[in-house]
């Protein structure tokens, strides 16, 4: 599952790169900058700009390249990521990128999956209940 997310974490760095140098934060707050994100004109957009969210505050642990972001802030920034990776995969759904929005999914499954929402998986067979839930295939 890790190879398979960093996979997707590479291919997204390397498929972004030409719009990369066109995209940038605005010098704002974590808050302010995620707004923006979230309120642009098109999906496709949104798409860019909430990539750049993530590249710049995704944990290295949890699978971001940014060499200064390791650990998170505080809860805001953990709620921001989730939100984040929520928003993305609406975006990659709506513009027909269903690599990127298979490996969203992938990635929440895995980090927001203490919430028991996520399904499990005969691959992921993880669960923090007492008597853990049978894979659904």
């Amino acid at each position: 599952m890790k190879s398979y997310i960093i996979t997707f974490l590479i291919g997204l760095a390397i498929s972004s790169f030409a719009w990369c140098a066109e995209t940038t934060l605005p010098d704002e707050p974590m808050g302010k900058q995620f707004e923006w994100a979230e309120s642009a004109e098109t999906d496709s957009m949104r798409a860019d700009r909430l990539e750049v969210f993530w590249r710049e505050y995704l944990p290295q642990e949890d699978g971001g390249t940014s060499p200064e972001r390791v650990g998170y802030g505080d809860g805001s920034h953990v709620a921001a990521i989730i939100h984040c990776a929520w928003q993305l995969t609406r975006a990659y759904i709506t513009t027909g990128q269903k690599e990127k929005a298979l490996g969203m999914v992938n990635w929440l499954a895995e980090h927001e999956s203490k919430t028991a929402l996520a399904p499990i998986t005969k691959k992921q067979n993880k669960s923090e209940q007492a008597t853990p839930r049978k894979p659904s295939d």
